[in-house]
């Protein structure tokens, strides 16, 4: 039989400035039990930023009563995701679109106390090309403290897969704004996803990710697949056979 652990109709995370429409959002439950969550509001002024909370199983706020603000600028960003690393931290993603500029993919990493440990205001690992606003970037734990992320933009009249991979330093692996998925010329890779070669959506325990995407190059949608290594070097060819 099932209890309600929290008050009846659930515990209230966040009662600040929200606007009509709530962007996408994530919630995941960590290695000790606590709820981590993160998701966009208005609280700072008119524009989305992004807010990161951590519930205990008791509903203690372990980040405090207003969270952790990932973002605080004058940017619209939205479509937060979140994945704990193995070291106990966290990472998340999101999309950031600037005013008059290319839009971006960045990341941030807090550690168990909600302290952000790669830079103040993020690190974008991509700023080359338009982001999707409705596009939810991928993460996936690295087995190192640090994460993979996979992504697809908007390229002429095609959508690009794209995948990066940050050590636990914050630092970029691969080249800044990271590699294709797929080489094949005039086709969309839409919706990379990753999983570890160890079958965990969580975890690519030995640093290698597979990684699958929507892929229309024979004028049908297909799944493809493809085995990334930490150097981003690829397990499959990636040009057109």
């Amino acid at each position: 039989m099932a209890y309600e652990v929290w008050p009846h109709n659930g515990l209230l995370i966040s009662g600040t400035a929200q606007a009509t429409s709530l962007m996408d959002w994530d919630l995941i439950t960590d290695s000790a039990g606590n709820a981590v969550l993160c998701f966009t509001d208005i609280r700072a002024g008119g524009d989305y930023d992004i807010y990161a909370y951590r519930i205990s199983p008791a509903g203690a706020f372990l980040w405090g009563t207003n969270g952790v603000a990932l973002s605080n600028d004058g940017n619209f960003e939205a479509n937060s995701v979140v994945a704990e690393m193995t070291d106990g931290t966290f990472a998340f993603a999101w999309m950031r679109s600037v005013t008059g500029a290319a839009g971006r993919l960045v990341v941030q990493k807090l550690d168990t106390l909600g302290t952000p440990l790669w830079g103040t205001s993020a690190l974008a690992v991509y700023d080359a090309a338009s982001l999707p606003i409705a596009h939810k970037a991928q993460l996936l734990a690295d087995g190192a403290g640090g994460a993979f992320n996979a992504w697809h933009v908007s390229v002429g009249s095609f959508f690009q897969g794209r995948v990066q991979h940050v050590n636990s330093a914050g630092v970029e692996v691969l080249a800044h704004g990271g590699i294709e998925v797929s080489l094949e010329a005039n086709r969309s890779d839409l919706d990379p996803c990753m999983v570890s070669l160890a079958g965990s959506a969580v975890v690519a325990t030995d640093g290698t990710a597979i990684l699958a995407w929507n892929d229309a190059r024979t004028d049908i949608n297909d799944v493809y697949t493809q085995n990334v290594e930490p150097d981003g070097s690829m397990g499959v060819p990636r040009a057109p056979a």
